[in-house]
C-alpha cells in the first residue's frame, strides 16, 4: 500500500509539472485518503476529521462518520486513527483549510 501511496504522489507530481493544475486541497485530500486506505481492505463512508497543527503535520483528535454503514465506517474511524498523523501542504492558508475536512473513503 505504501508504493501506492508513493505512486500517486508521483502522478500527481507529474500532472503538476505538465501543466495540469490540482488544486492543492484536493491533492492533499487524495494523499490522506490513500493513508487512511492502508489499513482497511474495501469498505466506504464519509467522515469529518479534524486535526491541529504539529510542526508541518496535522495530529487528529477528532473523527466522525458522516454517511455509510456503522460497520464500515467503524473501521475506518480506527484506520484513520492508525495513522493519526497526516501532512499538511507548506503554505498556511492551505493547510489551515485541511485542519477540518471531509473525505470520501471507498
Amino acid at each position: 500500500m505504501k508504493q501506492l501511496l508513493l505512486l500517486t504522489l508521483i502522478l500527481i507530481s507529474q500532472g503538476a509539472q505538465s501543466g495540469y493544475q490540482v488544486d492543492e486541497i484536493d491533492r492533499y485530500k487524495v494523499i490522506y485518503t490513500q493513508l487512511i486506505k492502508q489499513n482497511i481492505s474495501t469498505p466506504k463512508c464519509t467522515i469529518k476529521i479534524k486535526g491541529y497543527k504539529e510542526k508541518s503535520d496535522m495530529k487528529i483528535y477528532s473523527v466522525q462518520a458522516m454517511k455509510g454503514s456503522s460497520s464500515d465506517c467503524e473501521k475506518i474511524l480506527k484506520a484513520v486513527m492508525k495513522v493519526n498523523t497526516f501532512p499538511l501542504p507548506s503554505d498556511e492558508s492551505t493547510s489551515d483549510k485541511l485542519i477540518e475536512t471531509t473525505l470520501y473513503i471507498e
